[in-house]
């Protein structure tokens, strides 16, 4: 089978992600930049220091807390400024400005609070595919493994987009998907 690259095909957005300059994908940037926001590194067994602590752009009234000491009420005040913004879900998407990483990071934050746990890697970086504004297609159909949180994954995306106000239907034939 013949890959489908280059302009308008399939592998454009992983290949956006993939590139980078001096031995950092755009994904390990992504990381990064969730990190600094949430306020460490939760991932790694070797947890690094983070070089800048971000602050919330989106919300100034929290931006005195960390993102991982935020309690649920705080995340409800920062959803409720973040729907009265007026942008376009190109800018809160795209990778080179700090929405995508603060919003991310609080969705890491919702997740602990509400399932102790947070999202690993693989699934934050699948969320980064699926929320990449670079590509001109509407959609994203991702493969993902038996095990690997397609759940969290459907659910971090529902509430991504719910967030800056689209309208999202999740459907699965599975009743106990529907449950979870």
């Amino acid at each position: 089978m013949r890959e489908k690259t280059g302009e308008r095909k399939i592998n454009e957005p992983i290949k956006h992600l993939l590139n980078g300059q001096r031995g950092k994908t755009n994904i390990d940037k992504l990381l990064d930049r969730i990190y600094s926001f949430y306020g460490q590194q939760f991932n790694d067994k070797d947890k690094l220091s983070i070089d800048k602590v971000r602050k919330s752009k989106i919300c100034t009234d929290l931006s005195s807390k960390l993102i991982m000491n935020w309690t649920k009420d705080d995340i409800r005040q920062w959803a409720d400024m973040l729907r009265e913004e007026n942008r376009s879900h190109k800018e809160y998407f795209n990778w080179d400005k700090d929405f995508l990483p603060e919003i991310i990071a609080v969705i890491v934050r919702a997740v602990e609070l509400y399932h102790g746990y947070h999202p690993r890697n693989i699934q934050l970086i699948a969320l980064g595919i699926f929320l990449e504004p670079h590509s001109k297609e509407k959609g994203r159909l991702g493969n993902i493994s038996t095990g690997e949180g397609k759940s969290l994954i459907t659910a971090m995306l529902a509430t991504a987009q719910a967030l800056i106000g689209r309208k999202v239907d999740i459907v699965t034939s599975s009743k106990i998907l529907a449950i979870r």
